[in-house]
């Protein structure tokens, strides 16, 4: 079981990050005075991100305001719930309505186009495989992981009493962090029976082709762990001897044959917070790859970590996986970065409290 300062120190990470969970999703900012600006670029299908490049504005109120960064589409964190997924041909988010009952998840072509509405509802996460965005979402005793076609279309069940506050997917299965069941666990794209891979509260997962990785509090306390897709024993990577590893579900990302994430090494809120890099191997000890500028949330590939954070202002920055000098990408005119992705050709893309943003770097 975590302790109460644990528990207080997790809610307050997971405000900050995209994958929230529902308190703190319905919770987020009351006001809906956002949403008439973005729904007017949307009547008679306007193309909130067409034509849109380097510092650029159009009619729906979408602005770059960087050298070298893409507006996609306008958006308002007083109405979206900051949940952000990517495929090779478009960017999904959610929209906060009034209620869960007239929120939505929509989506706007990498390329630039309309934004147009996928399906109903209010995700606590969601990762697309190019055929179908997958989510969870909460109910009033529990919550329910879906599949939808990415065009739309009948949307599908595939686990009940489940609570998929962090989603990861491969070519057969979608695995979820469970914090309502204090789990991993894995089910069929195809529908079948979900399967408990691990026990232990997680808060961040990723998978590659052999195993599945995530940070969380398990027997042995907080780490970072891994354990086969079948499941079976668990292997500690990381056991910190205090502190928190990956809070948040875009606070953990493979990097070739490592893993980065976001570690605070003490349970004080005020203490400093690193981007740290661990082999997935096991066995070696975390290398510190950037200790200033408050990584929140990370993205990464096989070179370079992508991350957002907040020193003086709230930046966008790149730093090496063999370590070396982090790189200032953009410094949006925002409040907060609740979420990013990575696309296959390198292009980063993030949420801000009025717009969807990409940058190549």
């Amino acid at each position: 079981m975590i302790s109460a300062h644990r528990r207080l120190a997790l809610g307050l990470a997971f405000i900050g990050c995209g994958n929230a969970t529902s308190a703190n999703v319905r919770g987020r900012d009351a006001s809906l005075d956002g949403r008439a600006h973005v729904e007017a670029g949307r009547e008679g299908g306007a193309e909130a991100g067409a034509g849109v490049g380097e510092g650029g504005v159009d009619a729906s109120g979408c602005s770059a305001g960087e050298p070298g960064v893409t507006c996609l589409a306008a958006t308002s964190l007083s109405h979206t719930n900051g949940v952000l997924a990517l495929d090779d041909e478009n960017v999904y988010w959610g929209e906060e309505g009034s209620t869960a009952s007239t929120s939505v998840i929509v989506k706007a072509p990498r390329a630039g186009g309309a934004v147009t509405t996928v399906a109903s509802g209010l995700p606590l996460s969601m990762a697309s495989d190019g055929t179908h965005l997958y989510w969870g979402y909460s109910t009033s005793n529990a919550g329910v992981l879906v599949a939808v076609p990415v065009g739309g279309g009948q949307v599908v069940t595939l686990a009940t009493d489940a609570f998929p506050v962090c989603l990861a997917t491969d070519a057969d299965n979608v695995y979820w962090a469970d914090q309502q069941v204090a789990a991993v666990l894995s089910v069929p794209k195809r529908g079948g029976n979900a399967v408990t891979l691990a026990q232990g509260t997680a808060y961040s997962i990723a998978v590659d082709s052999t195993n599945v990785y995530w940070t969380g509090y398990g027997g042995s306390g907080e780490g970072l762990f891994k354990v086969g897709k079948g499941g079976g024993t668990v292997t500690p990577l990381f056991s910190p001897q205090a502190g928190f590893v990956g809070l948040g579900c875009e606070a953990l990302a493979l990097a070739g044959d490592s893993i980065v994430a976001v570690f605070q090494p003490s349970y004080d809120a005020a203490a400093p917070v690193q981007l740290i890099i661990v082999p997935i191997s096991g066995g070696g000890s975390p290398q510190v790859l950037a200790s200033s500028g408050s990584p929140s949330i990370l993205v990464a590939n096989a070179t370079t970590v992508y991350w957002a954070g907040l020193a003086a202002t709230l930046q966008i920055n790149e730093t090496p996986i063999v370590g070396g000098a982090t790189t200032l990408l953009a410094s949006p005119a925002a409040y907060r970065v609740p979420d990013m992705a990575l696309a296959s050709d390198g292009t980063l893309y993030w949420l801000t409290n009025s717009q969807v943003q990409s940058i190549k770097p």
